[in-house]
């Protein structure tokens, strides 16, 4: 995030001694507070900037060499979806829920589940997107796959293990 100090409400000071002092501001005063304090309210300040900001804004898509913008057929930038889903957000996309019942905590979880999923895959490598869907998505298995990419079945179910642990750890950040 750029100028973090435009909202950043507490500070760190250099003493003499080589030594810091921690200071949050309070109704507008610096009041000294002790590390620990400081850190947390720091990390909590940052968490709720993070939920406030980052997280809101939608992101575009960018070429994993160039680190451009992509484009799409009318020149207009790629825009990926916020990475917040709410239920209000998804009935306002009119969202089909089971038997047109109010939807229920489960399925709106798992409708949140599966979208963070789809978030997570769009950050693997083209190799590994194509392996995850075909061996996923496309109902594809191991050795099918390993025959049409020439390559050992047993080196296409340690990439998928490899690749499933990568979106594990994806979805949990």
């Amino acid at each position: 995030m750029n100028n973090w100090r435009n909202y950043c409400n507490y500070r760190r000071k250099k003493n003499d001694d080589g030594t810091y002092s921690h200071f949050i501001v309070v109704d507008g005063k610096y009041i000294e507070v002790e590390e620990s304090l400081y850190r947390e309210y720091a990390v909590m300040t940052r968490k709720m900037k993070y939920m406030e900001l980052d997280i809101k804004r939608n992101r575009t898509k960018q070429d994993p060499q160039t680190g451009r913008r992509e484009l799409d057929e009318n020149g207009q930038t790629v825009v990926l979806p916020e990475r917040e889903t709410s239920l209000d957000k998804l009935m306002e996309a009119d969202w089909d829920f089971p038997n047109g019942e109010q939807a229920t905590d489960e399925v709106v979880i798992a409708l949140m589940e599966s979208a963070a999923l789809h978030d997570a895959i769009e950050q693997l490598d083209a190799g590994e997107q194509a392996l995850i869907r075909a061996l996923y998505f496309d109902d594809v298995s191991a050795a099918a796959f390993a025959k049409i990419s020439k390559v050992d079945r047993s080196t296409i179910v340690r990439r998928r293990d490899k690749i499933l642990l990568k979106l594990r750890e994806l979805m949990s950040n």
